[in-house]
């Protein structure tokens, strides 16, 4: 469960580093073509792509890292099904 939460708060900081860029990237369109130039806007949008592409890669470790975790639970549910069928079937038996 505490995965989880960590994938949706990883899910919404990356969306939201990604409004921020597209900002930025619009921002920067309107300046080239009011004609205007604008260093600040570059650094802004580096620094952004820098954080979207931490954003991606812990993403990335964290949907691996959640699926690694569904499968050693549907792993231990089928352990636990067999040891319930087997306790079943020695109780039946007595």
């Amino acid at each position: 469960m505490a995965e989880s939460t960590k994938l949706d708060s990883a899910l919404a900081r990356f969306e939201e580093a990604v409004a921020r860029l597209e900002e930025v990237l619009r921002s920067q369109r309107r300046s080239r073509e009011s004609g205007e130039r604008s260093g600040e806007g570059s650094s802004d949008s580096e620094r952004l792509h820098a954080e979207l592409e931490a954003l991606r890669l812990e993403n990335e470790e964290l949907r691996s890292r959640n699926q690694d975790l569904e499968q050693a639970n549907a792993k231990a549910l089928h352990k636990v099904d067999d040891a319930v069928s087997r306790i079943r079937s020695v109780l039946g038996e007595q």
